[in-house]
């Protein structure tokens, strides 16, 4: 009897002990809410912050005077060779040619096939940086065609347009949508039975030379157009669509 007593205690000190864990970790649990709870009402509605103020190009390049002495193949190795020596910023391989006699001034590597950089888009921003004012847009608009219910939709060089809804973002955040170019014409009361797409305002080839078909249909590449579809994306979120 006295055995069994003892057992009877000790699993009700145990059966007692397991029930003060429990209650202790519900209260724990139970203050971990609270905390959290008190810590998201304590900072509120979330605020948009201002627009920040356009930037304003500072160039650091000035051009070359016209009476300035020709480069020489001595001159370029001095200014260019110690940094495309330098192994910290990786391998690199280029010519440089004079622009008017296409003379080769200087070259590393020339025939040693290496993944370029964007060096092209770099140079595009950076003229238009400084040819126009930061706050620039272009414009695509809707003007009456040749005949009764036809209109022309006038590319002005906006390649992020999307066919995505109202509210959700394409594949270029903050992008106009079709959809509102729609409601305008439609707001406006014209019945349209015919659309004609003006790209004149670009000229040339729309394909540079060099590119493979095969990278084309992949999705890595895409004609230049003054008007663009996400990029010319069939599936506007994700990169290399096709």
């Amino acid at each position: 009897m006295g055995s069994l007593a003892g057992r009877h205690r000790r699993n009700m000190r145990i059966l007692f002990a397991s029930v003060v864990v429990v209650v202790l970790a519900m209260a724990a649990v139970l203050v971990v809410a609270v905390t959290a709870h008190n810590a998201s009402a304590g900072r509120g509605e979330l605020t948009i912050a201002p627009e920040p103020a356009p930037i304003t190009a500072a160039p650091q390049v000035t051009p070359v005077p016209d009476d300035a002495p020709m480069p020489t193949a001595q001159g370029i190795a001095a200014a260019v060779g110690p940094a495309a020596a330098n192994p910290d910023l990786g391998k690199f391989s280029g010519t440089v040619a004079d622009a008017v006699t296409g003379q080769v001034l200087w070259s590393v590597n020339p025939q040693t096939p290496m993944t370029p950089a964007s060096t092209t888009k770099v140079l595009t921003a950076g003229s238009a940086l400084l040819a126009l004012p930061s706050d620039r847009r272009v414009t695509t608009k809707v003007v009456q065609g040749a005949t009764p219910g036809e209109i022309v939709l006038v590319a002005g060089g906006d390649p992020t347009l999307t066919a995505k809804p109202v509210g959700e973002n394409g594949y270029y955040p903050g992008a106009a949508h079709i959809s509102q170019l729609v409601d305008q014409v439609r707001n406006a009361g014209i019945q349209v039975t015919s659309i004609v797409v003006d790209t004149s305002i670009y000229s040339g080839d729309t394909m540079a030379q060099g590119w493979f078909p095969t990278d084309v249909g992949a999705g890595f590449i895409t004609p230049t157009e003054p008007i663009m579809i996400d990029g010319g994306r069939a599936d506007p979120l994700v990169d290399e669509s096709p």
